[in-house]
């Protein structure tokens, strides 16, 4: 195992500037997974800590050795792609030791890890199939043992489930959860898939534009992002934004106003509270013009519908009055007639 440090790391190819000025400090034996949207440099990341790109500025660290200026087989990493890449005319077997033997290990010693790396992915009694005989789950087991029998102290992993169908990929997941557990290493993970980074990571790291965005567990970006386009970004379906200003203890917009609960308004701003159960305003972001609101859930049936008053929010609070998790003392919505 073994932490990994991202110093000021910048790659440019001519006018087009992949990763700008990132800094990151993975922890030893963390899952981080970095997520964003296409062409946000996550992949160009993982790239030039894996070597196979060199930082135009920078310096990478795995564990104690400054490695920015290695090439990829001396940096302890071993990489599973989204192209699984496995030799057609080699059996599992042959696939899964064909880097041992390159380095010409004895055969006690490629027996050992081929058996260790097959039992930890679940490969035992398949050592002699082909890949043409074995299903898209299994080739990508025998890719990450491939990746096992190094036992590196980085494994980098570059949307290794994205061209498995939508069961698979869910089976996946649970598997390189368990082989994380197992194998207690250090993983970088990229996708695009919320889902996978959002059950899978025990951080996430939010790229975009080549910038980091926010480095926090899952729930932590989703309950208090750093900015509207982590706002935007996590979570499905994507959260609605309503630009205005907060004044009178009110919230003034084109497209409503909104009367605030009579509570201290830090609460209100740290502790997040409905509008008759649909709006659901979560936290402020600072304009030039004052305060954008973002809000989520902003599904509108009729404006009688949303005339309620305000709920005894004491009785079982974070219940709504049907018993629905998640609700929050609801404001009152101003009537057309009242403006």
């Amino acid at each position: 195992m073994a932490s990994v440090t991202l110093q000021e790391i910048t790659k440019q190819y001519e006018d087009v500037t992949a990763v700008d000025d990132m800094n990151l400090e993975i922890r030893d034996g963390e899952f981080i997974t970095f997520v964003g949207p296409s062409g946000c440099g996550k992949s160009t990341t993982m790239e030039t800590i894996a070597g196979l790109t060199l930082p135009t500025e920078g310096a990478i660290n795995i564990g104690d050795r400054d490695v920015t200026d290695l090439p990829p087989k001396d940096r302890g990493i071993s990489m599973v792609f989204q192209n699984i890449a496995l030799f057609p005319h080699m059996d599992v077997y042959e696939n899964i030791s064909f880097g041992l033997r390159l380095r010409k290990y004895d055969q006690e010693e490629i027996d050992r890890r081929v058996e260790e790396a097959a039992d930890v992915v679940q490969l035992e009694g398949m050592m002699e199939r082909m890949p043409k005989e074995m299903s898209g789950g299994q080739r990508q087991r025998v890719a990450i043992a491939r990746a096992i029998v190094r036992e590196p102290e980085v494994f980098l992993m570059d949307e290794p489930l994205a061209n498995l169908d939508a069961e698979l990929r869910v089976h996946m997941r649970t598997q390189l959860q368990r082989l994380h557990r197992e194998l207690d290493t250090t993983i970088i993970y990229v996708t695009h898939d919320q889902a996978q980074a959002m059950t899978m990571s025990d951080r996430i790291a939010v790229i975009n534009g080549g910038v980091l965005q926010q480095v926090a567990p899952p729930l932590e970006c989703y309950n208090e992002p750093a900015n509207l386009f982590v706002a935007g970004f996590i979570g499905s379906p994507a959260m609605n934004f309503i630009e205005g200003e907060v004044i009178d203890g009110g919230f003034d917009s084109q497209y409503a106003q909104i009367d605030f609960d009579p509570v201290e308004p830090a609460k209100v701003f740290r502790k997040p509270f409905g509008i008759a159960d649909r709006l659901r305003i979560l936290r402020e972001f600072p304009l030039e013009r004052g305060i954008q609101l973002r809000v989520v859930n902003s599904r509108r049936q009729d404006h009688q519908s949303h005339r309620h008053g305000r709920r005894d929010a004491s009785k079982q609070p974070g219940l709504d009055e049907r018993g629905h998790p998640g609700r929050f003392p609801v404001a009152r919505e101003k009537d057309q007639g009242d403006r």
